[in-house]
C-alpha cells in the first residue's frame, strides 16, 4: 500500500514480478538439479544443456513480454530479479558473524 503512494504500478509490478521470477528460478534450479543427480550419468549432460536452455528461454519470454506490454519498468524489475542474491547475502553474512563471535 505505502509503495503505491511512492512508485507508479508498472514499478511495483515490475519489482513483483521480477521477485517472483528469481524465487521461482531458483526453485527450479534446485529441482533440475535433484533431478540431474538423480539420473544416470550418460543422461545426466544432455539434460543439463535442455534444462538450463528451456529455463533461461522461458525467462526470457516472460521478460521480453512483460517489457514490451509496458506492464513493468526497467530498473524495479532488475531489483526483482536481484532479490536473490541480496538474500542469499543477507544468510552468508549472518552465518559468518554468528560464527566469528
Amino acid at each position: 500500500m505505502l509503495a503505491s503512494l511512492v512508485a507508479s504500478k508498472e514499478a511495483i509490478f515490475g519489482f513483483i514480478l521480477g521477485g517472483a521470477i528469481s524465487i521461482l528460478n531458483f526453485r527450479w534450479l534446485r529441482f533440475f538439479l535433484q533431478r540431474i543427480l538423480n539420473q544416470p550419468k550418460t543422461k545426466a549432460g544432455r539434460w543439463v544443456k535442455v534444462s538450463y536452455f528451456l529455463r533461461y528461454l522461458s525467462i526470457f519470454f516472460v521478460l521480453l513480454w512483460s517489457l514490451k506490454q509496458g506492464l513493468v519498468t526497467p530498473i524495479p524489475l532488475i531489483v526483482g530479479l536481484s532479490i536473490i542474491i541480496f538474500a542469499v547475502s543477507l544468510v552468508a553474512l549472518w552465518q559468518v558473524i554468528n560464527n566469528i563471535w
